[in-house]
């Protein structure tokens, strides 16, 4: 009998989860090897995203509505991010970089957006910037 992993998702304050994100800096690769480097980041943060989104339910229509959206962006982008890493062909990261980075770009506003709704005292997303 194979036992199954669990990861329990620990309740976390919006705060937190800005001070654990990592930029994503997609328009400054120079090559391949940045390109896929910057795959492992986005990975990560669409990881602490689900974890937060996991843990904490944000309040009111509005926030469990956008909370929804990001919740599944970020597991879109997180599959197409793996699935870009497992393949070995490197010819046209360039393309495969514009549409990353636009996804990525959508997360980013969206989970901005998160951020306004869930800490109405804040003047802008902190989230969307810090990703």
């Amino acid at each position: 009998m194979k036992l199954l992993k669990v990861k329990v998702a620990r309740p976390m304050s919006m705060d937190e989860l800005v001070r654990q994100v990592e930029h994503g800096t997609l328009r400054m690769c120079c090559d391949a090897h940045d390109f896929r480097d910057e795959l492992l980041v986005i990975i990560r943060n669409c990881d602490r995203l689900q974890e937060y989104l996991g843990a904490s339910a944000p309040a009111g229509p509005q926030a469990e509505r956008i909370a929804r959206r990001v919740k599944g962006n970020s597991l879109r982008l997180k599959e197409f991010c793996a699935k870009l890493l497992s393949t070995t062909d490197d010819t046209n990261w360039k393309e495969l970089a514009t549409k990353v980075s636009h996804e990525y770009e959508k997360l980013r506003e969206d989970a901005g957006l998160l951020y306004r709704v869930v800490v109405p005292q804040a003047r802008f997303g902190v989230l969307g910037v810090a990703l």
